[in-house]
């Protein structure tokens, strides 16, 4: 069981990470927030191969690891974007659609069909979706949709999502051909390392650093929660399968929901619970599909 409590752990962190970077969207640039992240967590990173040593590399995992990394930097880009741009409520439960698109992407890519469970969990994490924006069906029946694409903040968790489903594939063959930590810690430093380049191409990095000694604290409090949100779930793909892992952690629709409540004030606490409850049992019907 050691995989659920991780799994669990992970979720709430994320939930908590989610609100840090709500709170620092109002104090710093946002290109601060995205570099911190990945530059504090890279500090880290040296005293976790340390202590859990260099495992057996087999060759798939050095493309694995760098497009895991690539994608997760892309991704992390937009969903950091729609987490600034919306409510928690209405943008952080879309992160549900990352099955959706994988079951999609398996069918066209490895011929799979989902189950009638997975059909099932895709109806109701669309039926949750939809109901986000209910309250627009005065002005038509497919209105919720059409808010859906044309809010950038919803229209951009869609994106990380659609992206997550692809990069959940390529972490998951580099912790096959290594082990959980050293790919989580690999990935973190190429992630950086990318980040770094860019920056410096468009000569942003000194901005950056000065802005990030300037908010240290928190950033460096995100980071921390970042980092052992990336190590149990990581770890929870060592002891368990990786469909239940990443269906439980997806706790983190109803908790991030709650702490926008709390933190922010966001309106419709119980209707939100009601659609992070359904998108995530959604999330459970298609794993065990």
């Amino acid at each position: 069981m050691y995989w659920l409590f991780l799994s669990l752990a992970s979720g709430t962190l994320v939930a908590v990470r989610n609100v840090f970077v709500k709170t620092l969207v109002f104090q710093t640039d946002r290109g601060v927030i995205f570099y911190s992240k990945y530059l504090f967590v890279s500090l880290f990173v040296p005293f976790l191969i340390l202590l859990t040593g260099i495992p057996e590399i087999k060759p798939v995992f050095y493309y694995s690891a760098i497009i895991a990394s690539i994608l997760d930097v892309i991704a992390g880009w937009y969903f950091l974007n729609a987490i600034a741009s919306g409510e928690l409520a209405k943008t952080f439960p879309l992160v549900a659609f990352t099955p959706i698109f994988a079951t999609v992407t398996s069918f066209f890519i490895l011929g799979e069909l989902p189950s009638v469970l997975g059909l099932a969990g895709i109806l109701l994490i669309v039926c949750g979706a939809y109901l986000l924006r209910a309250e627009s069906l005065r002005v038509g029946v497919f209105e919720p949709i059409k808010l859906l694409l044309k809010e950038k903040g919803q229209r951009h968790m869609l994106i990380a999502a659609f992206l997550f489903s692809f990069m959940a594939v390529f972490f998951k063959k580099a912790i096959l051909n290594s082990s959980p930590f050293f790919a989580f810690s690999t990935t973190q430093l190429l992630s950086t390392l990318l980040l770094t380049v860019l920056f410096i191409k468009k000569k942003k990095i000194g901005v950056l650093l000065r802005n990030t000694v300037a908010n240290f604290n928190m950033l460096f409090i995100l980071s921390i929660v970042s980092f052992f949100s990336g190590l149990t779930l990581f770890g929870a793909f060592q002891f368990g399968l990786a469909a239940y892992v990443v269906s439980v952690k997806r706790i983190s629709i109803l908790f991030t929901v709650i702490l926008g409540y709390v933190f922010f004030k966001e309106k419709h606490l119980v209707r939100s619970l009601i659609i992070g409850s359904i998108m995530v049992l959604g999330v459970f019907l298609i794993s065990l599909g």
